[in-house]
């Protein structure tokens, strides 16, 4: 594994139907080199990211018009 790991500076969320799917990824991330402290699973943040996520989602395919 290299020294330096290039690392995004965003947040990536990811729903998963079901817990394996979940644990799979961690796994994979941790395989490529991603560190343990940069992933996170089922906290209250995730659930206000998701949220923030599925607002901006919305608001970008929103269409609107004036209500005369």
């Amino acid at each position: 594994m290299p020294d330096r790991v290039p690392v995004a500076h965003h947040n990536v969320v990811a729903a998963f139907p079901e817990p394996r799917g979940a644990e799979a990824a961690v796994e994979q991330l941790l395989a490529d080199g991603v560190p343990r402290a940069a992933i996170s699973t089922n906290t209250k943040a995730d659930a206000a990211i998701i949220a923030d996520a599925e607002m901006r989602s919305e608001a970008e395919s929103f269409v609107g018009a004036p209500a005369w």
